[in-house]
């Protein structure tokens, strides 16, 4: 008891000074304005440097591995003189199909890996540092591209599917056009499901204490925010995955179907 009263639960113990340790004349709203003045803001590579070292490091593999490969792939199609020609039978339809849409499945990820170097001092320093013009190119570019190089596999896996299944009659050339038009069409579709990230994205500029911190961010109202994700899920993800799938089941069933017909000839 007589611990208790001189330990840590004693009326000495849990006293507390009366002395104002304030100067004079100074409100608790002077502290705070003095030591909002006094703060020392850390941001980029001097506030998490083993975090943001390795991810710069990451982000420059991927981009020397993805530009060159993505430009090897376009020079190397572009290079084929038969891509812009009248080609000859259904099998230089379906091969110059193909090709077109590798070209532009390559070149929307050539466009989304060379916006990298533009993120990187983004990264290292923390501040946006290229102005508003650049900070709605980037999120569109980026964006933008990943929902078209989605929409491109989609058109693939659908072209495929119609091929094996041979219910589409089309005429020489056609096939490579109907390639093209999916590319723009997919384009003009992407853009307008960004449009509202597109149009909220902008500056922000944070003054705290003596340290302006300027970031690119789109600030959605929140009732927007999540219409905005729900119709991007449904639109970018469930309806391009049940598409994909379905043509690819698809696919499995016609082959094990023919195989087996052609199975049961060869018996006879």
């Amino acid at each position: 008891r007589e611990g208790q009263e001189k330990g840590l639960f004693s009326k000495e113990a849990l006293q507390v000074s009366s002395a104002d340790p304030r100067p004079p004349g100074m409100s608790n709203l002077s502290l705070l304005d003095q030591g909002m003045a006094d703060l020392q803001i850390v941001t980029g590579i001097e506030a998490m440097p083993i975090e943001i070292t390795t991810m710069l490091v990451v982000f420059s593999f991927l981009f020397v591995i993805g530009f060159t490969g993505n430009l090897t792939v376009i020079i190397r199609i572009l290079k084929d003189p038969k891509l812009f020609l009248h080609p000859y039978g259904k099998e230089g339809n379906r091969r110059m199909t193909t090709q077109r849409y590798v070209l532009f499945l390559a070149c929307v990820d050539l466009f989304v890996t060379s916006t990298i170097p533009l993120l990187m001092p983004y990264f290292y320093s923390g501040q946006w540092l290229i102005g508003k013009f650049m900070c709605k190119f980037i999120w569109a570019a980026e964006n933008v591209n990943k929902i078209l190089s989605i929409h491109i596999l989609t058109a693939m896996a659908i072209e495929r599917y119609f091929i094996v299944l041979n219910s589409v009659r089309t005429g020489r050339g056609r096939m490579p056009r109907i390639a093209t038009s999916m590319w723009f069409l997919g384009t003009i579709i992407s853009v307008i499901l960004l449009s509202p990230l597109i149009l909220f994205v902008d500056l922000d500029v944070m003054l705290i204490g003596d340290t302006t911190v300027t970031t690119c961010v789109s600030p959605m109202p929140d009732q927007v925010f999540i219409s905005f994700l729900t119709y991007m899920f449904v639109c970018s993800f469930c309806v391009p995955a049940l598409v994909v799938s379905f043509c690819y089941i698809g696919l499995v069933r016609i082959l094990k179907t023919r195989y087996t017909s052609l199975a049961l000839q060869h018996k006879e």
